[in-house]
């Protein structure tokens, strides 16, 4: 492991605090501890047998609690420390930059070794700093031009597929990073007068590789949308207008209280910068506590979009009822991806049928979509 005392360090400041927890008895609640260990339990073994000589001197036991965050610790400095050939900038965002966000760092940093992540912050700090990245993956929804994923705290084993999968899509879909690394490393080998011709083939075929290449998702764990979850507006409304229209839907069908409309309403309109799901999509909601009955959704594709106060385009919105236990959360993630895909939003953008938008969002294969397709050129 390099630089050891800088990691000595670290570790002493956390078991110092620590040691005089377990003296007093208190107990620290880590909600990560079930997760880490499934995950690191490798990691877990080494640190516990590590803390050993601190126990014998105090005569207790650290909890499993507090050795899973010095394996956090310990975890997130052997990634930090690595020399890794990175091409992609990200970072890693939540509400306000608390541990979740380091070990969701972690994670990330485990999966995308070709990334350089260049931390966790809180949204005002990220926005406050304008750091230069390609990639940005937030627990919550953010208003930004760069290519943004919308994950959860913990990413479980399916979620990890689905996110490699967009990730990687993106990375072949932004070429010009992977390019100059490629280059960079081939170039000595490249007789000078050759360099731009090799370097536009390598654009040309990165380019055909991700036109030819087909991503399917059949998560059985997400909602499916129903036509009675789909509006099209093909009349003006106003900003004030926006969350009425959107969550009457919801209130209608009795999946939320006219509470929970109030209190989206102040909600939203106070932080509709930090409410979207992808570029002009924006997801006005509130906590579960706040009136919801049931998980629901609602897609309202507007037909000429409304307009933020800030003068942002508003062309499709996510009315949403949040579980309790989070079971939205795949489905955002699965709308999230769809809606950063500029072909994605200009069939949803230019269709009229009901029955198409259905089948965008459902992303039904085989028969089902060819059905779909009959049924719109019929009615059409």
């Amino acid at each position: 492991m390099h630089r050891r005392n800088e990691l000595k360090n670290k570790v002493l400041l956390h078991m110092r605090p620590a040691i005089y927890r377990s003296l007093l008895g208190f107990q620290i609640n880590n909600p990560l501890t079930r997760e880490f260990l499934d995950q690191y339990h490798e990691i877990y073994c080494v640190v516990k047998k590590s803390v050993k000589p601190f126990q014998d001197i105090i005569h207790r036991e650290l909890s499993k609690e507090e050795i899973v965050y010095l394996c956090m610790i310990v975890l997130s400095w052997i990634y930090e420390a690595e020399e890794t050939e990175t091409i992609f900038k990200a970072v890693v965002l939540c509400q306000s930059g608390t541990s979740i966000s380091k070990l969701l760092l972690v994670t990330l940093q485990a999966m995308f070794p070709e990334i350089d992540f260049i931390g966790a912050y809180s949204v005002r700090q990220f926005e406050q700093d304008g750091e230069e990245v390609d990639f940005i993956f937030t627990t919550v929804p953010i208003n930004d031009k760069r290519a943004t994923f919308i994950v959860p705290p913990i990413l479980d084993s399916q979620t990890r597929i689905d996110l490699r999968n967009r990730v990687q899509g993106e990375m072949r879909n932004n070429s010009d990073p992977l390019v100059r690394s490629l280059m960079k490393v081939i170039q000595p080998y490249i007789p000078s007068q050759y360099i731009d011709v090799v370097s536009r083939k390598v654009c040309c075929m990165l380019a055909k590789q991700h036109a030819s290449e087909v991503q399917t998702d059949n998560g059985s764990d997400q909602f499916k949308f129903s036509i009675d979850h789909i509006s099209i507006l093909k009349e003006s409304i106003d900003w004030e207008e926006l969350v009425d229209i959107s969550m009457f839907p919801l209130f209608r069908r009795n999946s939320i209280t006219q509470h929970y409309i109030n209190k989206t309403k102040n909600v939203f309109y106070s932080n509709y910068d930090r409410m979207l799901i992808a570029e002009n999509v924006y997801l006005p909601h509130v906590a579960a506590k706040f009136g919801v009955k049931k998980m629901d959704f609602q897609i309202v594709v507007l037909k000429k979009p409304a307009f933020t106060p800030n003068g942002e385009e508003v062309k499709i919105v996510v009315a949403l009822a949040p579980s309790v236990e989070n079971d939205h959360v795949p489905t955002l993630i699965k709308l999230n991806n769809l809606f950063m895909d500029k072909n994605v939003m200009y069939q949803m953008m230019k269709e009229e049928n009901i029955f198409t938008i259905q089948s965008i969002l459902n992303r039904l294969g085989g028969a089902e979509d060819e059905f779909c397709k009959f049924v719109s050129e019929g009615i059409n």
